[in-house]
């Protein structure tokens, strides 16, 4: 639960108890299992404030204002607990029609079938017309019908004491208005559930799941037929997304007594009501208008008009893209009016610019690649709220001290991380491409695959043809972005193509190239250059096929026997997951040139521990963004870099303020002696305890065995499993393992799915023999304090042995301590 939720009639925010568990920790343990042992808790547990939202700028009538509940936080302990029972069934439980709530579906899913659908009546030619009804229920939260939806919960295969747990939170609510922060009045409901309440947009959802069937069973009996946007895709009678839905059907009168049957009987049951007022009816192109009167006399629904959206989106295609998202740039400049710049500090600005701005237009450019003059749109509004002073409020004018671009770099590379909005939303609407390639069996994946892939899996085959939707042309735009990382894994079973797909992660392309002259016939799947029976490489095939930069790539790829049909991975990634940081950093390193000036700079500004406004100074004084008639590098000592200079006094700076904040919190602020000695301090080992330093470095030397990898923390890993394989060997049942990477200790004791991928079956063995030795330790120490294993590296290094090595042999000045005290046999 988040720390500072809304605050209920109790006044207590969720930090509250986090922060004083250990004093009320056990009374509200007790208090939650009582009420799940007897069913019964304190009415005024279930207390509830109402405020009212607005839905837009002038609201003036009631429907015109979302009623949110604010609860207890007790109470809210409580309903996340029945929620959180209620959440993994929803699968089984609701349609895969339904998107709202539901684990693994999202509002992106409902646009890109919808769309689809759209596009497909526009282009609809032929005697048979199709209609799409968009119904929006009335108040549909606060219509909820108490007896229907026990009866519906009972009916679904639910106990009756979970059924009068939930009988008990929704029947003896009660409510007090929240008027100017002011509690009035005092009310109990008779129907409804409340928007705020953590179990009720999982109620609400099975509530409604009775219509869909409704729906379902009509279809069956034939008497309404869906769309299908061609041969092979599945059909369409419906979509849901919580109070909103869309009926697909025949333009026939038939399909239209059908659904308004299904729509009275449902409002019969459950006292939900379609709004006809934002509720309407839009037919395919080739349906006449004698008929289109017909089936809006049925429905009792108006047509619908040009200008007519649904969930953010036009409901009809409109003439053009920067016709159907004009509105955005509207609502970005309301907004930035709105925040009255003259009274915000630079700092104020960039936060409201990172985390309002430019997450305004997320969810359109999650589902279409945005036109390029509204992306730059934009770009200028935010770019002129930055740059304009206090002084030019009523005016557009400005003076830009820096270029854009470079403000749009990212911190570590000497920017400030703004994100353009074009390579932004590339990066959204990437991971609907991501999920076709791979494989992904959801409904509107389906879709697309039967329309323009022909039930192929291939998208990179995929050509660009005339007539197809904008959803499917901004994939085919954002293939080229995913042929940036995509790679696929390696294992002895898969269909993986040598010369057509990607799967050498640490090349350009990922896809090699053939040797320049080469008499051995080139093989088709990868699989056929692995040795089966030991799941190596086969050496000699792979020195015949490929140059031997490229042999030397392949070597690093470790082969798994497990993966049967394996998934692609994103390269650039470490963890080999694609996110959408992931990506648009990719996007950001192909389409920028690097910054490598201020790279350690800005690393170093912005990881210093002092208040934004004060980093922001820092980076406009290093930077020369300061609005001065002179240059500032005048203000430096002769002789002085002005970077140093500055450097110096940011990290003076940081060391100040945090003696500071020592002495203000009682504390004795640490002298240089006292630094020093943290840093350099080294844990003492205790017998019996083997303490193993762990070091690797990389090297063009071939005098010791080769460990084919392409990072250092991907090698002191497989120093690690080498060295736990060997403790096995020995039977040594305490160990502790030391290594100055962080990577390595982070990955072996955390999860598998956030390991390199290279490192992930080193890890996963690492992992089994821990299991094996439990009191084996894995720790990370600085660099410094590993003096004893690099030593040892650096002697080995320019030694060639093969074996153990005698004492006498092994040099004394190799070890960072006094000399060894008893020095066993040491094997490499």
């Amino acid at each position: 639960m988040a720390s500072f939720k809304s605050l209920g009639p109790d006044d207590f925010p969720p930090i509250f108890y986090k922060r004083f568990w250990h004093i009320i920790g056990s009374h509200l343990t007790d208090a939650t299992l009582h009420f799940f042992s007897t069913g019964q808790f304190l009415q005024a547990i279930n207390h509830s404030y109402i405020t009212l939202i607005p839905k837009n700028l002038n609201a003036d009538t009631v429907d015109k204002f979302r009623p949110i509940s604010l609860c207890n936080t007790t109470y809210k302990i409580i309903s996340k607990l029945l929620a959180n029972r209620l959440k993994p069934l929803l699968n089984k439980l609701i349609s895969p029609l339904q998107m709202a709530f539901v684990p693994g579906r999202t509002i992106n899913e409902y646009t890109i079938i919808s769309q689809e659908i759209m596009h497909y009546l526009h282009r609809k030619k032929g005697p048979k017309g199709f209609i799409a009804i968009k119904i929006d229920l009335m108040k549909a939260y606060d219509r909820v019908e108490w007896p229907f939806l026990l009866q519906v919960l009972r009916r679904l295969g639910f106990c009756d004491k979970f059924v009068d747990l939930i009988q008990q939170c929704i029947t003896t609510a009660s409510f007090s208005l929240l008027i100017n922060g002011t509690p009035f009045d005092f009310f109990r409901p008779s129907r409804g559930i409340r928007q705020g309440n953590p179990h009720s947009p999982y109620l609400f959802i099975i509530y409604t799941e009775i219509l869909s069937r409704l729906l379902f069973h009509e279809e069956a009996l034939g008497n309404i037929k869906g769309i299908k946007v061609c041969r092979n895709a599945p059909s369409i009678s419906h979509l849901l997304y919580a109070d909103d839905l869309t009926i697909f059907c025949r333009a026939e009168e038939k399909d239209a007594h059908t659904v308004r049957k299904c729509l009275d009987m449902f409002e019969q049951w459950s006292s939900q009501c379609a709004n006809c007022h934002k509720s309407f009816i839009h037919f395919s192109s080739n349906v006449p208008n004698r008929q289109r009167r017909i089936i809006r006399k049925i429905l009792h629904m108006p047509e619908c008009g040009h200008k007519a959206k649904h969930l953010g989106f036009p409901f009809c295609k409109p003439e053009s893209r920067a016709q159907a998202f004009s509105d955005l740039t509207e609502k970005m400049s309301n907004r930035m009016a709105s925040w009255k710049a003259r009274n915000l500090s630079r700092a104020g600005k960039m936060v409201l610019i990172k985390n309002v701005a430019q997450a305004l237009p997320v969810y359109q450019m999650s589902s279409f690649i945005l036109p390029k003059k509204i992306c730059h749109k934009l770009d200028s509004i935010v770019r002129c709220f930055w740059w304009k002073p206090k002084s030019a409020e009523n005016n557009n004018h400005f003076i830009a001290l820096k270029s854009w671009s470079a403000i749009f770099t990212p911190k570590s590379k000497g920017g400030l991380g703004f994100r353009k909005f074009t390579d932004f939303n590339r990066a959204l609407f990437s991971k609907i491409p991501w999920q076709i390639l791979q494989k992904s069996n959801k409904l509107w994946c389906q879709i697309l695959r039967a329309k323009y892939m022909k039930n192929e899996y291939d998208l990179f085959s995929c050509v660009q043809v005339t007539g197809t939707s904008w959803l499917w042309q901004d994939v085919m735009k954002c293939t080229e972005i995913i042929k940036l990382g995509a790679c696929f894994p390696v294992s002895t079973t898969s269909n993986v193509r040598i010369w057509e797909d990607p799967w050498i992660p640490s090349i350009q392309s990922y896809i090699p190239t053939p040797r320049e002259v080469s008499t051995c016939p080139r093989p088709t799947y990868v699989r056929e250059l692995i040795v089966q029976t030991e799941a190596m490489w086969n050496f000699e095939l792979l020195h015949q096929l490929f140059p031997i930069d490229v042999v030397h790539e392949i070597r690093k790829i470790q082969i798994s026997t497990t993966l049967e049909s394996p998934q692609p991975f994103w390269a650039p990634s470490r963890s080999g997951k694609f996110t959408t940081k992931a990506t648009f950093q990719t996007i950001q390193k192909s389409s920028t040139s690097s910054h490598t000036d201020g790279e350690i700079i800005g690393k170093r500004i912005w990881s210093l521990e002092l208040h934004n406004r004060l980093k922001l100074l820092i980076w406009r004084t290093l930077f020369d963004v300061l609005p001065t008639r002179d240059p500032t590098s005048n203000f430096f000592p002769p002789g002085c870099d002005q970077q140093d200079f500055l450097t110096t006094w940011a990290i003076t700076l940081e060391l100040t303020w945090k003696a500071r904040n020592d002495r203000v919190h009682g504390k004795e602020p640490p002298t240089a002696e006292d630094l020093a000695r943290t840093l350099h301090s080294l844990e003492k080992s205790v017998l019996p305890l083997l303490l193993l330093g762990i070091m690797t470095a990389l090297s063009s030397v071939h005098n010791a065995a080769e460990i084919f990898t392409y990072n250092a923390s991907l090698a002191e890993t497989r120093a690690i499993r080498l060295a736990a394989e060997k403790m096995i060997h020995l039977a040594l049942e305490k160990v502790i393992f030391k290594t100055d990477s962080a990577d390595a200790v982070k990955w072996i004791k955390g999860s598998s799915e956030d390991v390199d991928r290279g490192a992930r079956l080193d890890v996963l063995e690492i992992q089994r023999l821990w299991k094996i030795r439990p009191n084996w330790d894995f720790r990370k120490i600085p660099r410094l304090c590993n003096g004893l294993t690099h030593g040892v590296s650096k002697w080995a290094h320019g030694a060639n042995w093969d074996g153990p090595i005698p004492p006498p042999i092994f040099p004394t000045d190799a070890f960072c301590d006094k000399g060894p005290k008893s020095l066993e046999l040491l094997t490499f």
